[in-house]
């Protein structure tokens, strides 16, 4: 086992991470057991020599041995336990979950392919990032000890709305030669979306954990920009672009307005605040579907990885999960507005400060969506 690690301060102790464990203890764990099988290093997203800008974001796993890859696993989640829910078809089949089972879970998209073409591709790009990485580890800036937040009460407050239809999505299995494109950052995830996005002739669902747009349009990359525009100049031209992202910590009525200010119709933007996903479903018949968060480190000098599958029974799955999401998760809602008196405070992470009644405390990654 190989692996490149995008090193976070660990945000766990509560919830459904209640049983997590410090990821130091996990890496210590696994030297132990697979000694020499097993070799990692820290990903290059810190120090003036860095690899990558700010995360090591991609969330793949290739299968098989050196000689002959054949499959791998590509998603939105992380390998943690809001994204990956303990749900199992023998002791909790499908159709009987609810909605208060998976409430707090992440939506996210994955994908297992079949592929020695394609594993191999990813096997490649994994063990050159891992070879890059380990050159200059040693020049990586040490990890600073951030900060957790107090945040009020209010700022996780949504629009009151109940989940009534809840349906589990089971696998959808392909036994069949279909179009994959790898979709990578920072290799060429523009040149390749932004193209997807302008042959929309019918419809685009778009789906998202980040909506970022700056209020200052000048701090706007021009590769982002080219993307966002793109989107706005197809909600404005076809029948149906649609637009879900993620919600937290109040900072909805923020990205809301800074949406309609770009253009985009108020009417065709939900959020809700389990949305890890990362997909693009165009005229249902193509369906993006990675990492790549919309932003403009995620779509460019980040590492992360999409497929960009041309199969309208693929597309199909994924509209319908679209939808779902849309009629009876997201919402437009925007919370009330925070008042300056219940500003979010700054501790550090080792202060054991007594929490104010009406605050809860935060950890920074969990804040900044990292």
């Amino acid at each position: 086992m190989t692996l490149t690690l995008d090193r976070k301060t660990d945000d766990i102790g509560t919830g459904n991470k209640i049983d997590d464990v410090p990821e130091e203890t996990v890496m210590k764990g696994l030297e132990r057991a697979g000694g020499d099988r097993f070799q990692w290093t820290p990903a290059s997203v810190s120090g003036p020599g860095r690899l990558f800008a700010t995360s090591y974001h991609i969330k793949v796993a290739v299968l098989g041995d050196a000689a002959k890859s054949k499959r791998f696993w590509l998603s939105s989640g992380n390998w943690a336990s809001s994204n990956q829910a303990p749900f199992d078809d023998d002791e909790h089949p499908l159709d009987s979950l609810t909605w208060s089972d998976v409430k707090t879970y992440d939506r996210d998209w994955h994908a297992v392919v079949e592929s020695e073409t394609l594993a191999t591709t990813f096997r490649n790009h994994l063990e050159q990032d891992f070879k890059d990485c380990e050159e200059v580890a040693g020049q990586e800036a040490a990890a600073p000890e951030l900060p957790d937040l107090i945040v009020p009460e209010d700022y996780f407050l949504e629009a009151p709305r109940t989940v009534r239809n809840y349906r589990a999505f089971p696998p959808l299995i392909l036994d069949k030669q279909i179009t994959v494109q790898p979709v990578l950052t920072p290799d060429n995830y523009p040149d390749v979306v932004v193209p997807l996005i302008k042959s929309a002739r019918k419809s685009v669902l778009f789906i998202n954990q980040s909506f970022d747009i700056k209020d200052d349009e000048d701090q706007i990359p021009p590769h982002y920009r080219a993307l966002l525009d793109a989107l706005l100049d197809r909600q404005q031209n076809i029948e149906d672009v649609r637009i879900i992202f993620r919600s937290g910590f109040g900072k909805e009525r923020d990205i809301f307005r800074r949406a309609v200010e770009f253009g985009f119709d108020k009417n065709k933007i939900r959020f809700y605040g389990t949305c890890h996903t990362k997909g693009i479903v165009v005229d249902g018949k193509k369906v993006l579907l990675g990492s790549q968060n919309w932003t403009g480190a995620g779509t460019m000098p980040n590492r992360d990885a999409s497929l960009l599958i041309s199969d309208e029974e693929a597309a199909r799955y994924f509209t319908d999960i679209f939808e779902f999401d849309w009629k009876n998760v997201a919402t437009d809602r925007v919370p009330a507005e925070h008042g300056s008196s219940r500003a979010v405070r700054v501790r550090a992470s080792d202060q054991e400060a007594a929490v104010p009644a009406g605050f809860r405390v935060v950890p920074w990654g969990a804040w900044n969506g990292t």
